[in-house]
C-alpha cells in the first residue's frame, strides 16, 4: 500500500493502432472493465491510417464529442488520413455538449495527464533531402523547434514520469544482457533525438514503438545530479493489431514521481545496469576490452594461426543425475564448432570444477555455437563469467549469467496463454486486483470461493525466475490474501506446480491460494505427504529460514517442482524427475482434500457459465477490498 499523500494511477501504454481504434477500443473497455479502473490510456505511434485527406474514420466521433473512449486517452502519431483534420478540432471545443476524453498531445512537451507528468516528441528524424513539417497536419517529422522546446524543458523540470517517443532511441540496449528480441529488430539502430533527450529527462519509463518488437530493457541508472539517482525502464510495444502478434498494450500501476519518497524513489531493482547513454563509461570500456590480455592463458587452440584438421563436435545432452541450477551455469555464445565436451571442460576447469555442459544441435544436425556450462560451485561461475571476451580456438567468447538470459527469454508474453493479461485468451473477467508488476486472480474452476491464484504480469515460468521487485509484490500479494481468509477464521495454504508444458509455450508462474480451518492444519502435512506417497511422489521439508526461492533452488536447481507452503511456515518440495511423467491432478486432490472439499478435486466439474464466473469474482473483490494492496 502506497505511503499516505500518494495515489497509485494505473496506466495502459499501447502502440499506436494505424485507424483501427474501435478494435483498440473494444479491447481497452474490456480490459478497463475488469481490471480497471484506469487513468488514462496513452498511445504511441501512428494513429491513423497512411493516406492522405480529412476522413478521421473511426476517430472522428471521439473527436467530436459524441461517443466516450472508455479510458482518458492521449496519442501521438498525428500523421496520415485524417490527422490534419483531428489535430485540428481537438485544438476547437467538442461539438457535443457531452464533452470528449481523447486528446492529441502534441508536437513536443510535457503535459499533466490524470496526475502524471508526461513528456513527449512526435513525429520522426527527416530523412537525407527531407524537411520537419510545421505541424502535425503537415508533416510527420519533427525539426529543430521541437528538439529545443524538449531540451529547455529538461533543465526546468524534474520528476517526468512517462517520456513517449515513436523512435526507439540510438544505443538504447546498450548495457544490457542479450535478448532474443533484439535480433534483427526493424529499428534496433535508433535515432540520436529521443537519446539524447531521455538522458536529459529522466523519466522513470520510455515508451516507443521505434524498435518494431516488444522489449522491456532491465531498468538502468540514471545520472546522479545531486538528489540521489533513480532507474528509467525503457519498454518498446508492437503497433496494436500488428500480424507478428508482438504485444501491444502494457498496463502499469504508478505513483507519481512527484509524491514519492526520495529513497523509494532510489531504490535500484536487483537487475539495473548502468545508462546506456552514459557515453564516458562505455568509450572507456570499449577501450580497455581493446588493451586487455587473455589473461595470461596459453592454450593451443588460443592461436589463429595454427592449423589443424577441420572437424565438427557432437553434441552434448547433458547428464540426467545433474541438478540445473542456473545460478552455478554460465551462457556461453559463440563456440568454436570444432570444439568437443572436453574441450570446454578443459577450458572452463581454469574457473572450477565443471559439473556438467549442454550444448544442443539445430535441427539441420549443425552443432549450436553456443552452450551452458555448469560449475560446482557459484564461485566457478563467478570466475567463468569474468573470462568474457577471452579467447578459444581463435573465437572471442561472450560468457554471461544463465540466470539473466533465463529471465529474458521467460519475459515475452505467449499466444494463447490464458494468464497473460495482453492475450485475447486471457479470462479478464476473473481478474481481482492489478498490481504494478502482479495480479490476483479468482481461479477459473475454484475449490472454495476464496480460491485465488496471485501471478507476475509477464510471462516468467515460475517463481524462481521471476525477478525480485516483481516477486516482492507477489509476496504482498499473498500476506493480503491470507489476511482476507483470517478474518473469515481461515488459515492459508498455498501451492506452486512448476511443469514446462512446452507444447502449450511454457508455464506462467502462478501461485493457487486456498483457505482450510484451523483444526485441519496440524494434519495438514502429514495428508500432503500421505496422498503423493499414494501417486508416486515424494515429498521433502527444505529450508523455512531462507528466502523461499534459495530454498527451492537449493534442491530443485532448474527443475520441474511441486511446493507447498504451510500456514505454520513448513515448506515441502517435490522435484519432479527429468523425462518423468507428473500427474496433473495431484496438486488439486490434495487442495481439496485440505480445504474439506474432496468433491471439487476435479476442476471441470467446478467450472460456471461467463455469468458465473463474473458473478463470483465481484463476491471475491468485495471480500478482499479492504486488504487490496492497490486501494
Amino acid at each position: 500500500m502506497p505511503p499516505a499523500g500518494t495515489e497509485t494511477k494505473r496506466v495502459l501504454i499501447a502502440g499506436g493502432p494505424r485507424g483501427q481504434w474501435d478494435a483498440l477500443f473494444a479491447r481497452v473497455g474490456a480490459v478497463n472493465a475488469k481490471s480497471g479502473p484506469f487513468a488514462a490510456l496513452l498511445c504511441v505511434g501512428q494513429a491513423f491510417a497512411d493516406g492522405e485527406g480529412d476522413d478521421m474514420g473511426q476517430l472522428a466521433p471521439y473527436v467530436r464529442g459524441e461517443t466516450q473512449a472508455p479510458v482518458p486517452t492521449y496519442f501521438l502519431g498525428a500523421n496520415g488520413e485524417g490527422s490534419g483534420a483531428a489535430v485540428r478540432a481537438l485544438a476547437a471545443p467538442p461539438a457535443n455538449e457531452g464533452g470528449r476524453n481523447v486528446a492529441y498531445l502534441g508536437r513536443a512537451g510535457i503535459s499533466d495527464v490524470q496526475g502524471i507528468k508526461v513528456a513527449y516528441l512526435d513525429g520522426v528524424a527527416p530523412a537525407s533531402g527531407e524537411t520537419a513539417g510545421e505541424s502535425a497536419a503537415e508533416g510527420k517529422h519533427y525539426g529543430p523547434a521541437e528538439l529545443a522546446t524538449l531540451n529547455g524543458l529538461a533543465e526546468t523540470e524534474a520528476d517526468v514520469d512517462f517520456f513517449l517517443s515513436l523512435e526507439w532511441p540510438r544505443d538504447g540496449a546498450r548495457g544490457a544482457p542479450d535478448d532474443p528480441a533484439l535480433k534483427d529488430a526493424p529499428g534496433i539502430a535508433g535515432a540520436t533525438a529521443p537519446a539524447e533527450l531521455v538522458a536529459k529527462l529522466r523519466p522513470r519509463y520510455h515508451i516507443t514503438t521505434g524498435l518494431g518488437r516488444f522489449y522491456q530493457r532491465p531498468p538502468y541508472a540514471n545520472k546522479d545530479l545531486g538528489a540521489g539517482s533513480h532507474v528509467t525502464r525503457l519498454i518498446a510495444l508492437g503497433v496494436y493489431g500488428n500480424k507478428e502478434k508482438q504485444k501491444a498494450m502494457h498496463a502499469l500501476a504508478v505513483v507519481p514521481a512527484a509524491q514519492m519518497d526520495p529513497a523509494k524513489l532510489a531504490e535500484h531493482p536487483a537487475d539495473t545496469t548502468r545508462s546506456p547513454y552514459d557515453e564516458a563509461f562505455f568509450k572507456g570500456s570499449a577501450k580497455r576490452a581493446a588493451e586487455a590480455d587473455d589473461t595470461g592463458q596459453s592454450w593451443r587452440w588460443q592461436q589463429p594461426g595454427t592449423k589443424r584438421q577441420r572437424k565438427v563436435a557432437a553434441p552434448s545432452h547433458g547428464r540426467d543425475d545433474v541438478v540445473r541450477d542456473s545460478r552455478r551455469t554460465v551462457f556461453v555464445k559463440n563456440l568454436p564448432f570444432d570444439a568437443e565436451e572436453k574441450d570446454l571442460v578443459a577450458w572452463f576447469s581454469q574457473c572450477g570444477e565443471v559439473e556438467d555442459v549442454r550444448r544442443k544441435a539445430r535441427e539441420d544436425g549443425r552443432i549450436n555455437s553456443w552452450a551452458h556450462v555448469q560449475f560446482k560451485t557459484l564461485e566457478g561461475a563467478s570466475r567463468a563469467m569474468a573470462l568474457n571476451g577471452s579467447q578459444m580456438m581463435g573465437r572471442t567468447l561472450t560468457i554471461d549469467s544463465a540466470t539473466a538470459s533465463r529471465q529474458l527469454l521467460d519475459a515475452k508474453p505467449v499466444d494463447g496463454c490464458w494468464f497473460c493479461v495482453s492475450n485475447e485468451a486471457a479470462s479478464l473477467w476473473l481478474v481481482a486486483s492489478v498490481g504494478e508488476q502482479s495480479y490476483l486472480a479468482v481461479d477459473k474452476a475454484p475449490i472454495h470461493p476464496q480460491h485465488c491464484l496471485v501471478l507476475p504480469v509477464e510471462h516468467y515460468r515460475c517463481s524462481v525466475h521471476v525477478p525480485d521487485q516483481v516477486f516482492e509484490e507477489m509476496q504482498r500479494y499473498l500476506k493480503a490474501v491470507r489476511s482476507m481468509m483470517a478474518a473469515g477464521g481461515k488459515e492459508m495454504v498455498y501451492f506452486e506446480r512448476f511443469v514446462n508444458l512446452r507444447a502449450k509455450g511454457g508455464n506462467h508462474c502462478h501461485i493457487n491460494c486456498v483457505p482450510v480451518a484451523a483444526a485441519a492444519v496440524p494434519g495438514a502435512a502429514q495428508t500432503i505427504v500421505r496422498m503423493g506417497e499414494a501417486s508416486g511422489v515424494g515429498f521433502r521439508e527444505i529450508d523455512s529460514e531462507a528466502d523461499i526461492r534459495d530454498a527451492v533452488k537449493d534442491v530443485a536447481g532448474e527443475e520441474e517442482f511441486l511446493l507447498w507452503v504451510l500456514p505454520n511456515g513448513m515448506r515441502l518440495l517435490h522435484v519432479i524427475p527429468r523425462h518423468s511423467r507428473h500427474p496433473m491432478t495431484l496438486a488439486r486432490e490434495i487442495a481439496a482434500t485440505l480445504c474439506g472439499k474432496p468433491e471439487r478435486a476435479e476442476w471441470k466439474k467446478c467450472m460456471g457459465t461467463r455469468e458465473e464466473e463474473e458473478q463470483f469474482t465481484d463476491r471475491f473483490k468485495e471480500a478482499f477490498k479492504d486488504y487490496d494492496i492497490m486501494r
